[in-house]
């Protein structure tokens, strides 16, 4: 099965040096391609791309790219681009069969959990 994780980054997006490392990390264990849309001109926006010259633009540009995606391998593994992936993740492809869709809940955290999970990520990575 042709595996991907993808992840959307446009702009300035500083924390995301950091959660790269960690991402093309875990794309490489579990034997996946890994692919940053990071530019509005990727093939898979394409289609988010065709609604701004129509009129109709729509916000959800995930939705088309996950498509293109789909259309392009069996299996996608999408990450907001600033998901801190543990070293000690499982095999998610794995986890989730070709025809089935997984999906996480992110909860509700207090202000300053992510900053100390991230300063605890970067300690893990040898980054601090």
């Amino acid at each position: 099965a042709r595996r991907v994780v993808a992840t959307l980054s446009i702009g300035k997006r500083s924390h995301f040096a950091t959660a790269r490392v960690a991402m093309e990390a875990y794309a490489k264990r579990v034997g996946a391609e890994f692919v940053v849309v990071d530019s509005t001109a990727h093939a898979s926006l394409a289609r988010w791309n065709a609604t701004l010259h129509s009129g109709s633009n729509s916000h959800f540009m995930k939705l088309p790219m996950l498509q293109w995606f789909l259309e392009h391998y069996d299996q996608l593994l999408f990450l907001d681009d600033d998901v801190l992936v543990s070293p000690f993740a499982p095999d998610l492809f794995s986890s989730v069969p070709c025809e089935a869709f997984g999906a996480v809940y992110e909860g509700y955290h207090k202000q300053g959990w992510h900053s100390m999970h991230a300063r605890s990520f970067c300690s893990l990575y040898g980054l601090a």
